[in-house]
């Protein structure tokens, strides 16, 4: 259910950089940066059922809209609808699935997303998803009706070993407060961002840059964007095993990627091969960094703190990223998502070795439970 819902999330929120190129800019009479704009303003400024439902509504509108303004407004109120989204589906993550399973479960989410369709069949599909939503997603998964007896004993079983970790589950202050201090939450929150600059300024613009940078036909660059995605599906596995130093190696296949797209200019075939090394770490990276933390914090609302607000400030790229990539050949945005890169590599590393000091010894009683 949840890889359904992320998959039509990711198609309402990212298949406005497949309509810019055939035909949207000129339709909307859009000029200089306003398609950047309209792409920043999504970004995002609650049950799960009415985040869909909005959001479906929202993305049948976007079908009618005349002009840039109408446009803004739009996407502008699709981010509203989408803010909460996926923190939620995290967190609910964490209350069903243990430590070493979440990783397999994120990289479903992640791999769930290669798209597109059109405006107005897109927001249909999400509104049968709002509907499977409010029948077969129960609020407590260890009640779930459609358990039978002894599946609702062996979810009983699994929430007492993941108590181990989770801590307590009632609401105090005091832990939203021991949230905000944690540096290791906000060194997760800058990993999120520069991250996410990479993935939204990527997967956004990669009909673009195929045409307008690489000089592929709109045709072109729609069937061979498809390809490139699909790839960063396939290269997502380390969150099955949620291989932390991983998606740090994988990012220097990105940082060759945009390497060959600035210092190649006359060759088609290198700059395209250069998209799939970047696609490399598209997925993986922000689905590690969210695993991580979901397993760093307890107990539930200290955790629920720091993945809203390692969100919150990751999806400050989705404003950032489209701004960098206005206009082609997009060197400004290659340069900023380089960068990242390299700066994510640093950031991760840090992370690694704080991930590795926050393991419990080999022969505690945390293992001897578990």
């Amino acid at each position: 259910m949840f890889a359904v819902l992320y998959f039509v999330a990711y198609l309402d929120r990212s298949n406005i950089g497949n309509a810019a190129i055939v035909g949207l800019t000129e339709d909307l009479h859009l000029t200089g940066s306003q398609f950047s704009t309209a792409a920043s303003v999504f970004s995002r400024p609650i049950a799960i059922t009415m985040m869909v439902i909005g959001w479906s509504t929202i993305t049948i509108g976007t079908a009618f809209v005349k002009n840039y303004g109408q446009l803004v407004a739009i996407r502008l109120l699709l981010g509203f609808c989408e803010a909460g989204f996926f923190p939620t589906l995290s967190l609910y993550i964490t209350m069903v699935y243990k430590r070493e399973e979440q990783g397999r479960r994120i990289a479903y989410l992640f791999g769930s997303v290669a798209r597109p369709l059109a405006y107005i069949i897109e927001g249909c599909v999400s509104f049968v998803a709002a509907a499977w939503v409010w029948w077969g997603l129960p609020n407590d998964p260890a009640h779930a009706k459609f358990l039978k007896p002894e599946e609702k004993e062996v979810m009983l079983a699994r929430d007492r070993q993941r108590l181990e970790y989770l801590g307590s589950l009632n609401f105090e202050w005091v832990e939203v407060g021991r949230a905000l201090k944690d540096p290791k939450v906000w060194l997760c929150c800058l990993i999120q961002f520069f991250q996410d600059i990479i993935l939204y300024g990527f997967s956004t613009f990669l009909p673009s840059i195929l045409k307008l940078d690489l000089n592929f036909n709109a045709m072109e660059a729609q069937y061979l964007s498809v390809p490139v995605i699909f790839s960063a599906e396939l290269s997502s596995s380390p969150l099955q095993s949620w291989e932390i130093n991983t998606s740090c190696e994988e990012l220097h296949f990105c940082c060759v990627g945009y390497a060959i797209l600035l210092g190649v200019s006359n060759s088609p075939g290198a700059r395209y091969f250069a998209c799939y090394l970047i696609a490399i770490p598209l997925y993986c990276g922000p689905g590690l960094n969210e695993i991580w933390i979901n397993n760093n914090m307890a107990p539930h609302y200290r955790r629920a703190t720091a993945i809203g607000l390692q969100q919150t400030i990751g999806n400050i790229a989705g404003v950032v990223a489209p701004q960098v990539y206005r206009a082609a050949p997009y060197r400004l945005g290659h340069w900023c998502s380089l960068g990242s890169a390299i700066i994510c590599i640093v950031l991760i590393r840090l992370e690694n070795s704080l991930s590795q000091g926050s393991k419990p010894k080999e022969g505690t009683d945390f293992q001897r439970r578990a």
